[in-house]
């Protein structure tokens, strides 16, 4: 698993001088987790390899979408082979298909962050592994059950070193890591390093189905055409051999000042393999900074006892004695559709 986090990882392009407020406190982060449990909902097994084949093993080069031309960023990459914009007009078409029939999902994952004001280049700050959980349309979890933070490279070059946090008011070892529940109404988080917990309520317009509005659509929506307007899509060349890379460029000024690329690994019958988050600073030389997200053990569906344990997941437990608690209204999400070309 580490090596093809690597390996996923390994794509670079030329960075801007593009600066948004930090990308770890920002609003969209407090909801990524639950995005990722939607996003997770829509790349479980489908029937693909057949529909894909003759076209998705062909060369790939450094391509192009047929995007609409307008948007407030422009193109990031050159003219592609036509070839490749219909194998990547197929997996889109299969992957919204079968994430219809979704109605329940668990996953164990792992997260590697990389932030270089806490580590040094290619040195991830943080290791988790945890699991997550998703209940069609808008209850999850999204839980990191140990998180291991780095704490200074070995002695004559060895490896660095890294351990559990630790709670600054009592000096205890804290193994756990973020926690996000979403009842459908509330995103509720739990820092249990602080000892605060966050009770966020979800505007009436991201409750339900709605939540598909969302800053992140390609996590939830399931309407490939809207994804082509708002994202610039380019289906590349994986460094993983049998596995799809696409990398999704905002388009519009309100989705780029939440990230600057996202990157999607796919296996050819479109199981998820790893998500690479870039946050809008980023930059290959002065701030590699990203998020890695690698799935597994991917449950779908499930039936009779197994449906009832599993709704019980999101019912918030309530803080430990003594924990801050604080509650704040989310903000309702600014319309996303691409306004005129930037000239």
């Amino acid at each position: 698993m580490h090596d093809c986090k690597q390996s996923a990882t390994n794509f670079a392009f030329a960075g801007d001088p593009f600066v948004a407020e930090s990308f770890r406190e920002s609003s969209w982060q407090r909801l990524t987790a639950l995005f990722f449990i939607a996003w997770l909902c829509m790349c479980l097994p489908v029937t693909a390899e057949a529909q894909l084949a003759g076209t998705a093993q062909q060369p790939i080069q450094q391509v192009q979408n047929q995007q609409p031309a307008i948007a407030t960023f422009g193109q990031p990459f050159p003219a592609q082979d036509t070839k490749v914009v219909a194998a990547l007009n197929q997996i889109l078409a299969a992957w919204e298909s079968h994430s219809q029939g979704t109605k329940t999902l668990e996953a164990d994952f792992e997260h590697w962050h990389y932030a270089i004001k806490k580590a040094p280049a290619n040195v991830h700050a943080t290791k988790g592994n945890g699991v997550l959980k998703y209940s069609k349309p808008d209850k999850g979890v999204f839980k990191v059950e140990e998180m291991l933070f780095f704490q200074g490279l070995g002695a004559a070059g060895g490896p660095p070193k890294f351990a559990f946090g630790v709670n600054p008011k009592t000096g205890q070892e804290i193994r756990l890591g973020p926690h996000w529940v979403c009842n459908g109404r509330e995103l509720i988080e739990y820092d249990y390093q602080e000892e605060k917990c966050k009770i966020m309520m979800l505007p009436a317009g991201m409750q339900g189905n709605a939540i598909v509005n969302s800053p992140l659509p390609f996590v939830f929506n399931l309407d490939a055409e809207d994804l082509k307007r708002r994202y610039w899509l380019q289906l590349v060349a994986s460094p993983v051999a049998g596995t799809y890379l696409i990398n999704a460029f905002p388009k519009t000024q309100q989705d780029r000042s939440q990230y600057k690329l996202v990157q999607v690994m796919l296996d050819q019958q479109l199981n998820i393999q790893t998500l690479v988050l870039y946050p809008p600073h980023f930059n290959e030389k002065t701030a590699p900074d990203k998020d890695v997200y690698q799935f597994k053990n991917v449950k779908r569906n499930g039936v009779g006892a197994a449906v009832a344990r599993f709704a019980n997941a999101f019912i918030p437990a309530a803080p430990p004695k003594g924990w801050e608690i604080t509650r704040e209204q989310l903000p309702v999400p600014v319309a996303t559709a691409p306004p005129a070309a930037r000239k």
